[in-house]
């Protein structure tokens, strides 16, 4: 059980429509930090913006499989891409 205190530092997810779905974004964890390294590299931007965004997806649709989630549309992803960055309060990291 997760205590009072801590509970105030999980993320909250946050629902938005990609295309014609309404689907949950739940903010990374600290447990995710390990799929950010790399993105500093531009080798590896490329891997590590999939792997965010598929974990972030696998999230989203825990019943598919990444093989299957990996076959949305890239027409969609600066949608995805917004509401990551949004959910996990990178935007005014970025501004």
């Amino acid at each position: 059980m997760v205590s009072e205190k801590l509970q105030k530092l999980l993320g909250k997810g946050k629902k938005v429509k990609i295309g014609e779905v309404e689907i949950e974004i739940k903010p990374l964890k600290i447990a995710d930090l390990d799929l950010w390294v790399g993105l500093s590299d531009p080798k590896e931007q490329g891997k590590v913006l999939k792997n965010l965004t598929l974990k972030t997806l696998k999230d989203a649709f825990p019943e598919d499989s990444e093989e299957d989630i990996s076959q949305i549309s890239m027409e969609y992803f600066e949608e995805i891409s917004k509401a990551i960055i949004e959910v996990n309060g990178l935007k005014k990291n970025m501004e």
